[in-house]
């Protein structure tokens, strides 16, 4: 099981947070799998670059996400190398 720290773009985290959005699209560039964990840090774009992130404060921060279910790009429904995983918020009980 791997712990990947994510950002997530400020609009997408009061939804991602209270589970409207269990689901993220990313590319598979970090070999997701079924059981990992996800971390995600709340950003919003800096308007001076577009390629830039910069952190912000959000309930979402420090939250751990388990990945449930993973759909991999295969060039027909999502461009290959790329990945559409569910989430749920992971109760460390």
């Amino acid at each position: 099981m791997k712990i990947h720290h994510l950002k997530l773009h400020e609009d997408y985290c009061d939804d991602a947070l209270s589970g409207r959005k269990p689901f993220e699209i990313r590319k598979n560039d970090r070999d997701y799998q079924v059981g990992d964990h996800v971390i995600f840090q709340a950003v919003k774009d800096d308007p001076e670059c577009w390629r830039k992130k910069i952190e912000i404060d959000h309930a979402i921060n420090g939250k751990e996400f388990e990945i449930t279910y993973i759909l991999n790009g295969n060039g027909w429904l999502l461009q290959k190398g790329w990945v559409i995983f569910a989430t749920k918020e992971y109760d460390h009980v």
